[in-house]
């Protein structure tokens, strides 16, 4: 099979197809291993083409047109929501979404959407993320909704480890988290998240004392923990880790 993939599994409940941006070998076998894998989720963090430079083949049919991928067929309805059969076979359709985060506050307006949509679907199977190379954008999204699960399942008061996080999905597909940017986006993002957290706690624990009971945005109620801060020195100190990865960027 002609694609560049990696199964991540981490603690939580989860997992992952991270994978390089189409290329033109690659298309029918990108959508056999979504099938194959009942991949309801696909997370797009990419352009096909930016500043001009193709990233990937065009791998989506035209709206409302129906293309054959090898023995997958693929059939758009919507922007978001496409559907997938085998070829001949419509009464096994499967949908799946995909997106492009931007910046921390959309990425995690993002991350809970797709959270959302994916816990709608029954038996969703991997949630297949890929941008060009597959490892910088793509372990830069799979590492905050990891983070995000953790805070999730243990509360806002809970350990971040973010180094121990990117080694753990490098572990398993080399080079994931490329720049120090993207690994200072992450620490932005999960801060973000923790942040609004905390709003939303203040503004129920308020609503509740003036007897107001309207509804908050979705958020589970968790306990308030200090801030999260961004430690500059331990940053600086694991982009040794980056370094290692050169031959990726």
């Amino acid at each position: 099979m002609d694609i560049n993939a990696n199964i991540i599994t981490p603690e939580f409940e989860t997992n992952y197809i991270a994978t390089q941006g189409c290329l033109q070998n690659m298309v029918n076998d990108f959508w056999w291993t979504v099938f194959q894998e009942n991949s309801r989720v696909i997370v797009m963090t990419m352009k096909e083409v930016e500043r001009g430079k193709s990233k990937c083949v065009k791998y989506l049919p035209d709206e409302y047109a129906l293309k054959e991928y090898g023995i997958v067929a693929a059939h758009e309805y919507t922007l978001r929501e496409l559907k997938l059969s085998k070829a001949g076979q419509g009464n096994m359709e499967r949908t799946a979404d995909h997106g492009v985060p931007i910046d921390p506050g959309s990425m995690l307006d993002f991350l809970e959407e797709v959270h959302h949509k994916r816990e709608s679907i029954m038996d969703a199977g991997l949630v297949v993320v890929y941008c060009s190379a597959g490892i910088g954008w793509t372990g830069t999204y799979i590492v905050i909704d990891i983070l995000i699960d953790i805070i999730r399942e243990k509360g806002v008061d809970c350990n971040i480890d973010v180094p121990k996080t990117i080694q753990m999905v490098r572990s398993q597909r080399s080079g994931m988290v490329q720049t120090e940017a993207q690994y200072r986006f992450i620490y932005m993002a999960v801060q973000h998240y923790i942040e609004t957290l905390q709003r939303r706690i203040e503004e129920q624990k308020t609503d509740q004392t003036s007897g107001d009971q309207s509804p908050l945005p979705p958020c589970t109620p968790m306990p308030r923990c200090g801030k999260m801060r961004e430690d500059s020195t331990r940053v600086h100190e694991n982009m040794g880790l980056m370094q290692q990865q050169k031959s990726f960027r």
